[in-house]
């Protein structure tokens, strides 16, 4: 390498790593020549040590005498905390450590370091807070655009272009970062995760937000209303099987499964329901309290 105020450097390397069933071994040599010329030799050693550990071993030797390295390190998850432990001895001394925790608010993090006979520590969070449409957030690090998912049910999974982006709070509510800015984005929900009163009309919106800039996504704005209770008799009996109830206000009909079992869509209190058989015609009306104790049929013969 040729520099223009500077002595020239010259440098040589070579490394060999033969196969090795459970690791990676390496051996290395770095010549170089500048203002001096240096000789280093060196060997190291890297396995698995559990499921998600890697460990590395290295001894290094140079005109500076030998030294010793080791390290251990297991990646961030979120969810997981993640570390790195380091340590050389001989002629570096030094010893590292450091954690990393990926949650839901970003990415805290705590490092120790001892080196040339100081210690020192430095601790880190690495987040975002923000308001937008009148809901406060606070996430993980916004790098592009953003967009809240406002499912309307906690516990329900969200994605981002078919990738995983996150899971509802308790508000209904999960922020996704790092969207493309002006690029169309696909936010989806698992309607599967959605409870039996929420039936958005599309599990899936588009959004295209600005650089920086945030949308709000809303699946909660169609749904419709579900119960789920039984129909009787006055006489206690359960209708049978297959039979049908219509709603008068709409002409809704809602089959009548076994045991009297039934589910209404749109139940209000008030509504008047028909169960025709034969000359017989029987009609309940639906209350307030029909989720708990079921709708009453009162028969009369139909004229």
């Amino acid at each position: 390498v040729e520099f223009d105020n500077e002595p020239p450097a010259q440098t040589f390397a070579a490394s060999y790593s033969p196969d090795f069933a459970n690791g990676s071994l390496s051996f290395r040599l770095l010549h170089s020549e500048r203002e001096r010329t240096e000789l280093a030799l060196g060997v190291s050693f890297t396995f698995a040590l559990g499921a998600d550990i890697s460990t590395h071993l290295s001894a290094e030797t140079s005109e500076h005498g030998t030294a010793y390295r080791a390290a251990a390190h297991r990646a961030v998850t979120p969810d997981r905390v993640g570390w790195r432990a380091r340590a050389a001895v001989g002629s570096v001394e030094r010893l590292d450590l450091a954690a990393q925790l990926r949650g839901a608010l970003g990415d805290s993090s705590a490092q120790a370091a001892y080196a040339h006979g100081r210690t020192g520590l430095r601790l880190g969070h690495a987040g975002s807070v923000g308001w937008i449409e009148g809901i406060p957030f606070a996430g993980r690090t916004i790098d592009g655009a953003f967009a809240i998912a406002d499912a309307g049910a906690a516990n329900v999974t969200v994605s981002r272009d078919r990738l995983a982006a996150g899971v509802t709070g308790k508000d209904g509510r999960v922020l996704i970062a790092n969207l493309r800015p002006y690029d169309v984005n696909t936010i989806a929900i698992t309607a599967d995760d959605l409870p039996l009163d929420r039936a958005p009309s599309s599990a899936a919106r588009q959004v295209t937000p600005a650089q920086g800039a945030g949308a709000v996504v809303h699946f909660s704005d169609a749904h419709e209303q579900l119960l789920e209770t039984h129909v009787r008799y006055a006489n206690g009996d359960a209708p049978p099987r297959g039979g049908v109830l219509v709603r008068r206000r709409d002409g809704a009909r809602f089959p009548i499964g076994s045991g009297g079992r039934i589910v209404l869509r749109g139940a209000a209190a008030g509504d008047v329901f028909v169960l025709s058989d034969r000359n017989v015609e029987c009609v309940a009306l639906a209350t307030s309290l029909a989720a708990d104790s079921g709708l009453t049929l009162t028969c009369a013969v139909a004229s």
